[in-house]
């Protein structure tokens, strides 16, 4: 599991996990999330090293700002090829927090 850390002076914990199912379906886990950025404002990429502007997968808005939930990836998605997950928001045009894909 990969522990969250908060950017840009925004509060972010939690773990991350991916967990690969047979026939190509795989999803990523949030533990006890928590971020004290408006849930509503955030999204979730898979990336590079962090990096935004290289190949990077977006899988959708942070349903909530606190609490456990998991994010579907799409059919066939190699998670072999990402190793950071960056929670983003767009209004604050800032990362509010990453961590690494064990």
């Amino acid at each position: 599991m990969g522990m969250l850390t908060g950017s840009n002076d925004y509060n972010t914990t939690g773990s991350v996990s991916a967990a690969i199912f047979g026939g190509g379906s795989s999803s990523i886990h949030f533990n006890n999330f928590h971020t004290n950025a408006e849930a509503s404002d955030l999204q979730v990429y898979l990336t590079i090293n962090g990096n935004l502007e290289k190949r990077k997968l977006d899988l959708g808005a942070v349903p909530e700002n606190d609490g456990s939930f998991e994010m579907d990836l799409p059919d066939g998605t190699d998670v072999s090829l990402f190793n950071t997950i960056v929670i983003y928001s767009p209004q604050a045009e800032a990362s509010i927090g990453s961590g690494t894909i064990p």
